[in-house]
């Protein structure tokens, strides 16, 4: 289910828990031509397991979801198998046409893969760096609007350094002629000038911890890298929607399904 499953009522109730016995009893209902239930025929399979995925679910959100509960909302999708799926289909591809490896093929699978994504183990010094980008108040309505539980509200040293990133943005599109700028080095060239203009000014919580650090691998400067490379980039997926959309035009797909065909979207 997309979303958490929280209480979102006046009165602690869930919305979609709601949903979730309408569901329930709509599948509960269905009947084959015989009039006889589903979940009573020989292809029950489907019917009966989306019911007990249901009432699983209900029980583990009435059972640790809610006021004096030891959980604020429930994400269902961690609950899915889609995680040992991709893991398994992962196995597979490595063994090329042979999809049932024996023992001795899964583990020298497992070791390759472990060592192609580098797992590390992560160490104290992560702490200061993610309290400094995380703020303990929103500082935007928007903010507010989007939180659903377990949304990261920006410190104001990651609003500054966005606000100044924006500022050359901008002035680079007015150079450009409002042209969307090309390079792959866009984002780090940014990056280098907002360090240079405010690397000293933001972060100062990590002020002692920079004096733990070697100088290549200075990790306030790192984060203003980061911030500033990921802002960039959603400034120019903004820009090249809008660009693609000026080329094509109103879409007219999702409202008007039928007649696609006749403006050839």
């Amino acid at each position: 289910m997309k979303g958490p499953l929280k209480p979102d009522m006046p009165d602690g109730g869930c919305t979609k828990m709601l949903f979730l016995e309408e569901a329930f009893q709509y599948v509960k209902s269905l009947t084959d031509v015989h009039r006889t239930k589903m979940y009573t025929t020989k292809t029950k399979t489907a019917f009966v397991g989306l019911l007990t995925a249901i009432r699983a679910v209900q029980g583990i959100y009435n059972g640790y979801v809610g006021e004096g509960k030891p959980l604020k909302y429930l994400l269902t999708y961690k609950l899915s198998q889609d995680h040992l799926e991709l893991f398994f289909g992962a196995v597979r591809a490595h063994g090329g046409s042979n999809n049932n490896p024996t023992v001795r093929q899964f583990v020298a699978c497992f070791k390759r893969m472990v060592l192609r994504h580098a797992i590390k183990t992560t160490t104290g010094n992560v702490t200061p760096q993610v309290k400094a980008v995380d703020g303990s108040q929103p500082s935007h309505g928007l903010i507010l609007q989007k939180d659903r539980g377990g949304l990261i509200k920006p410190s104001q040293s990651v609003i500054d350094i966005c606000v100044h990133s924006e500022r050359i943005f901008q002035k680079l599109l007015y150079v450009n002629k409002q042209r969307i700028p090309q390079g792959e080095g866009l984002p780090g060239a940014i990056a280098h000038v907002v360090l240079q203009d405010i690397g000293t000014k933001v972060f100062d919580s990590l002020g002692d911890h920079m004096l733990d650090t070697q100088p290549e691998n200075n990790h306030v400067f790192a984060l203003i890298k980061a911030v500033t490379r990921a802002y960039i980039k959603i400034c120019m997926h903004h820009l090249v929607k809008e660009y693609n959309a000026e080329i094509t035009g109103k879409r007219i797909r999702k409202s008007m399904h039928k007649l696609v065909l006749f403006k050839n979207q």
